[in-house]
């Protein structure tokens, strides 16, 4: 497997992960929740950074340069929908990906 690719994976697999934690905390009922510390921060993090990986990695398998393929709003829309994670991941990847505006 060349690096770009496990890169991409190893990125994919953080995003996955963070979408879905978000998206249980979300649905967890509030009561059970109180006392837990909130996992946004940390989440939105992890997506800001592994969403500049991943979008590098997707790039670079295309032969563009850089990360041209990431956005500051593409963590934001991981964040907002975790539930979207693998939707919104597999447009990125699309040969034609144009922008954040496509999402």
């Amino acid at each position: 497997m060349s690096g770009h690719i496990m890169k991409k994976e190893q990125a994919r697999t953080i995003i996955t992960v963070a979408c879905q934690m978000l998206d249980h905390s979300r649905r967890m009922v509030p009561a059970a929740a109180r006392g837990l510390f909130n996992l946004g921060d940390d989440c939105y993090v992890l997506l800001d950074d592994a969403t500049k990986l991943f979008c590098e990695a997707a790039s670079a398998a295309r032969g563009e340069r850089g990360a041209n393929r990431w956005t500051s709003a593409l963590p934001k829309l991981l964040y907002e929908h975790p539930e979207k994670c693998d939707e919104i991941l597999a447009l990125v990847e699309k040969n034609d990906f144009c922008g954040i505006s496509a999402l």
